[in-house]
């Protein structure tokens, strides 16, 4: 099978995107890829780097032969994706808005710590409002300083979940480039260092030697 020139990983916040970017970023290494990090501003070579390598809109031709696309999560339109692979990650909705609502009022970091303050105010407000409010408003609904790792500062440009999942949908669920990996399909407990969350380096260097 002829290795593809350019990979883009997709995803969803509160999907266990953290662990398929690992495994991804792990992969592209030893298979030689270039890796580009999205900003509004233009692709970085670094995600640390304040310097745009290149802008958003740049040709296939100015990227490195083998490119791959660090995870995004959300739908991005840009012409690079087309004969790209493309690895599309998603975890079913209601458990997305569930690990939303914990991570948001309480458990994840940012400006305000959990469960104090305007987290605490939403988590009080209870689970079920969260859910509408994330689903289904047109606007930022809580407008605190802070992501809280469910895209809350992105909110213009990716709208709420249910848009999230219908850009997707629309967009890139059933093209023939695109591979649709299911967080539910995970088997976490067949790796013995997943309570570490290091199990995908495991999992990638077994998928590449074919060895277990």
């Amino acid at each position: 099978m002829q290795q593809p020139r350019r990979i883009f990983v997709f995803s969803m916040q509160r999907s266990g995107s953290a662990i398929m970017t690992k495994f991804c970023r792990h992969l592209s290494k030893r298979l030689g890829y270039k890796r580009y990090f999205y900003t509004p501003k233009g692709w970085k070579k670094s995600k640390t780097s304040r310097k745009v390598a290149l802008p958003l809109d740049a040709p296939e031709g100015a990227f490195a032969e083998l490119a791959y696309f660090d995870t995004m999560r959300f739908y991005y339109p840009g012409t690079q994706i087309e004969g790209a692979k493309i690895l599309l990650h998603l975890r079913d909705p209601r458990d997305v808005l569930t690990s939303m609502f914990y991570a948001f009022c309480y458990s994840h970091g940012g400006p305000i710590k959990g469960g104090t303050g305007p987290r605490a105010e939403v988590g009080a407000e209870g689970i079920d409002a969260f859910v509408m409010n994330m689903a289904t408003a047109t606007e930022r609904p809580y407008r605190f300083r802070g992501s809280y790792a469910i895209g809350m500062e992105d909110w213009t440009k990716i709208g709420n979940l249910h848009d999230r999942y219908r850009h997707y949908i629309d967009n890139l669920l059933g093209r023939p480039n695109v591979t649709l990996v299911r967080y539910e399909d995970y088997d976490l407990q067949s790796c013995s260092v997943a309570a570490a969350g290091s199990h995908c380096l495991r999992c990638a260097r077994i998928y590449e030697s074919g060895k277990p």
